[in-house]
């Protein structure tokens, strides 16, 4: 079934593709649903395909040290015929003392069960199963570890990419404590989880019914009455539709946090005990109370008797070999199922009477009581609540078993905002009082805080008068009760940090802020000190007549201040308690995966020796099998399923695999076998084959030789630009695919054989005969000839890798040759421009001392064309190359001093260049 809220997620998706998982965390029951991206908003199926499955589960011994965890059906199975191997119903006794009296009623009705204290002073509870503590809060994070991976592994099986599944939703009666609730945050986190909200259960139901309805802009009040197994929870609310937006209001809220289904099937349980012991009078109440495996047997047929009553008016039980080898059959009925109860008839109608009290709602202007929760549908529930309300009034309109669930994930959904949904604007006031005291010099104060009826989802500071800097004690109260006590010290160091900055010390005021979140947590956000008047600033003036302001303060405005929290009753998990869980949840993950990966390996070598054995009576692998080898095969196969059956619960995975491995291969050895009767095995075709290896072991020496040649070419071509080959090849980074002489080695291997064959086949190897090889059977004829043809694919498979090499090794020379060559040219090409700078400077040198040279120049110095200028120039040029310019000393001194001045010019360009052909290389090497 597709619920209507699924067209109110409108799924405006988060890039990060979270799915967010919903969780009715139920005393006997645990139901959940996810909401993720292409998956329709459904519950989540059990491993066993059930809507919902029992809350706990069962730890099994496996071996000496292993353990299995088993969850559902499966759970439950184990827990009939051990009791002391489970952990159900941990509901009532999270974040309790031992001492509670939730703790000691769950022992009575969970037989078996050992229950201690948790370690370093917690004051809470562990189990103790099968010699092993564990917490209260590992065991519920390991149920809720099992539904996150049911979750992925629907994710995956719908093909949408990567998801995670890391954020819960999960719902809380009203009435649960602060520590109840620290209790199942600790255990989200310790499976690894975020939790998105804790839900009222009442509101979650609310939620859910108006995401499929349209309200009117008046209130519309109802209550949502939910009987579970372990508690009933009545919820005023009122539904207003304001524009787009339903507002969803908590108005009242009355329970029972002891009624509940648990409460009915101890009921029949005892009127089932009762009238066993009434029929064996010579087994007395107090030996039988000691079998805790016929109490826990009783127990599911009690169980199972009281839904029968719900339908019928009389229930037949039967449970063989209930106690001492003795069967028990009895009929109970309705009746006396409701007579056994009728001292706590008024208590089913009690928490509707107190969720309208302190209200001005009166049950004329309720509209509906929706029933919600497995318990609502025992009759005579239904009838008291009809004698209360009217039948008319009681409306049957949602799901009992998933409203909870789908409420609860669409309110995970609001308040994660990780997806778009539907505009419901829930209003939860707190039901219980949050008060703060604080101590001071002997002097209590105390503030209430979040007073019944706040708000939820909410912050609030408080100024805690006339500490100064004395030490001082914050106490947190939840109706009355102590919850934690803060206690601050050291702080004169902080105090004078904020009073250095403040006008005086009496302008320094503590402050502690404390919130009560969507989750009803209640918790100190922080304690500090706080200047509510600054210093003022002075001024000093300077030699000028500038005037500098210098501020005064050296402090902070503001000093957090740490101090140490006790918890005088029940402390919740510390950091490093949660890690030391969480790696214990890890480690026992781990060994399920190696468990699941054992037991697959193991029935994989099973069905594999099976399989085997079959082969046996094959007549084309026993009539052509080598002799005697077929007879190994059937005696280790017959080996190992006797060591299957009898010596191999101990053996590791790395021994399983290893068989495995092993008798693969014999079973690939004995399928060859099989194909006898298709092979040709002809002398003809055993010379064809020799023939082709023979040509194909040649073909390949006659390559490696032009490989060879080629490399040659190569030197050449390098050697011809100057360069060292080697060293270039060495920088072309090709691996060869055989080492040394491995490649030799086999061709000289592959010859060999190839003459012992021939010699095998023409009689001419040593201690043959002409007949050897037609005396052969025909399983050593395909053997042979497997052999021969796993030499020519070796020979191929050669050639292949040395083809690939020699072409990429081409490829990568060839670069490396163009680099070089364009690197050549680029050198020249700046060697000709440095020749043609060079001759440009002698040349306009010359042209300056010819000038002087002539001295008559001058008379030429009007002359205005370029022509005339040029002609000038070549003039003094050619006399000075001529050395007849009439001076004649002078003249060579100006002619060494050109010359000087072109040689340094050439020096320099020639290093120059050889800079820019250096950046180069490193260039293109790079």
């Amino acid at each position: 079934m597709q619920f209507t809220t699924l067209v109110q997620i409108f799924m405006a998706l988060s890039p990060a593709l979270a799915a967010l998982v919903g969780v009715d965390f139920g005393q006997e029951f645990t139901k959940s649903a996810l909401v993720a991206p292409g998956i329709n908003f459904e519950i989540l199926l059990s491993a066993d395909s059930k809507r919902k499955e029992v809350s706990g589960l069962a730890l099994k011994t496996i071996g000496k040290d292993e353990i299995e965890r088993l969850y559902g059906s499966d759970a439950v199975t184990i827990c009939t015929r051990f009791p002391n191997a489970c952990a159900l119903h941990l509901k009532s006794i999270m974040g309790r003392s031992l001492d509670d009296a939730s703790a000691v009623a769950y022992a009575q009705t969970h037989f078996g069960t050992i229950l201690k204290e948790s370690k370093n002073n917690r004051n809470t509870i562990a189990l103790n199963i099968n010699k092993q503590d564990y917490l209260a809060e590992e065991l519920l994070a390991m149920s809720l570890a099992d539904i996150k991976a049911r979750a992925l592994k629907e994710i995956a099986a719908a093909h949408i990419g990567a998801q995670t599944a890391d954020d819960f939703a999960i719902t809380v009666p009203g009435f649960f404590t602060q520590s109840q609730r620290a209790a199942l945050l600790d255990a989200a986190l310790v499976a690894g989880l975020r939790v998105a909200g804790l839900v009222d259960d009442g509101v979650a139901i609310a939620v859910h019914y108006a995401s499929s309805r349209v309200f009117t802009e008046e209130k519309e009040y109802h209550i949502i009455y939910d009987m579970g197994a372990g508690s009933t929870k009545a919820t005023l609310v009122s539904f207003v539709q304001n524009g787009t937006a339903t507002t969803v209001e908590v108005e009242g809220y009355g329970f029972d946090a002891t009624l509940g289904g648990h409460l009915f099937t101890e009921s029949v349980y005892e009127v089932l005990k009762a009238k066993f012991l009434a029929t064996n009078h010579k087994i007395k109440t107090k030996t039988f109370l000691a079998d805790a495996r016929a109490q826990a047997r009783l127990w599911q047929a009690a169980d199972k008797a009281k839904s029968i009553l719900s339908a019928n008016t009389e229930a037949k039980v039967a449970v063989e070999s209930l106690y001492d080898d003795l069967d028990f059959k009895s009929v109970i009925t309705r009746a006396e199922f409701e007579e056994y109860n009728a001292a706590g008839m008024r208590r089913i109608t009690s928490p509707l009477l107190h969720a309208l009290q302190g209200s001005t709602v009166t049950l004329k202007d309720v509209k509906s009581v929706i029933l919600a929760g497995g318990s609502t549908r025992v009759p005579f529930v239904q009838a008291h609540l009809a004698m209360l309300a009217g039948e008319d009034l009681l409306a049957r309109n949602v799901n009992a078993d998933e409203a909870a669930v789908m409420g609860a994930t669409l309110r995970g959904v609001q308040l994660s905002g990780m997806y778009r949904s539907k505009n419901i604007v829930v209003i939860e006031p707190s039901l219980d009082e949050y008060d703060l005291k604080y101590t001071a010099d002997g002097k209590a104060t105390e503030v209430a805080v979040f007073p019944r009826g706040s708000t939820v989802g909410n912050t609030t500071t408080v100024e805690l008068v006339g500490i100064a800097d004395k030490p001082f004690t914050l106490d947190m109260y939840e109706n009355g009760h102590l919850l934690a006590l803060h206690e601050f010290k050291d702080i004169k160091k902080d105090i004078k940090a904020v009073v250095d900055g403040c006008a005086s010390a009496a302008d320094v005021t503590v402050f502690a802020t404390l919130s009560l979140d969507p989750s009803r947590i209640y918790d100190l956000v922080k304690v500090e000190a706080r200047c509510t008047k600054m210093a003022e600033t002075e001024t000093e003036t300077t030699e000028t007549t500038d005037t500098k302001t210098k501020p005064k303060v050296r402090g902070k405005a503001t000093r957090t201040l740490l101090g140490v929290t006790k918890y005088p009753n029940v402390r919740p998990m510390g950091t490093a308690s949660k890690f030391t869980s969480s790696d214990k949840l890890r480690e026992l993950v781990r060994k399920d995966r190696q468990r699941v990966e054992l037991a697959i390996v193991r029935n994989d070598l099973e069905s594999l020796l099976y399989s085997l054995r079959s082969l046996f009576d094959e007549d084309d692998i026993v009539n052509n099998f080598a002799p005697g080898r077929l007879e190994i095969i059937a005696s280790k196969v017959a080996g190992e399923l006797e060591w299957l059956e009898y010596d191999s619960d101990g053996a590791k995975l790395a021994e399983f695999k290893t068989k495995l491995a092993e008798y693969q291969a014999l079973k690939s050895e004995m399928l060859l076998f099989a194909q006898i009767k298709d092979a040709s095995l002809a002398k003809a075709d055993f010379v064809e084959l020799l023939s082709e290896g023979k040509n194909k072991t040649w073909n390949l020496q006659d390559y490696v030789m032009d490989l060879l040649d080629e490399s040659l070419e190569w030197e050449g071509k390098f050697t011809k630009l100057g360069l060292d080959f080697s060293k270039e090849s060495a920088k072309v980074n090709v691996e060869f695919p055989f080492k040394n002489n491995e490649m030799d080695d086999a061709m000289k291997h592959y010859l060999a054989e190839f003459s012992r064959i021939n010699g095998l086949m023409d009689g001419s190897a040593v201690g043959v005969d002409e007949t050897a090889f037609d005396d052969m059977t025909d399983g050593e004829k395909f053997l042979l000839k497997l052999s021969l043809e796993k030499m020519l694919d070796k020979i191929d498979g050669i050639s292949a890798s040395l083809t690939a090499v020699s072409s990429k090794r081409n490829k990568l020379l060839q670069a490396r040759l163009a680099r070089a060559i364009k690197k050549q040219k680029r050198e020249e090409a700046a060697a000709l421009e440095a020749e043609t700078e060079a001759e440009a400077v002698v040349e306009a040198e010359h042209a300056d001392s010819g000038d002087k040279v002539e001295g008559t120049a001058e008379t030429k110095a009007d002359t205005k064309t370029e022509k005339g200028k040029t002609e000038k120039g070549k003039v003094g040029k050619d006399k000075i190359r001529k050395g007849t310019s009439g001076k004649g000393k002078a003249v060579d001194a100006e002619a060494e001093k050109t010359k000087k001045l072109l040689d340094d010019f050439l020096a320099q360009m020639e290093a120059d260049n050889a800079e820019k052909a250096r950046q180069a290389t490193e260039h293109d090497e790079l």
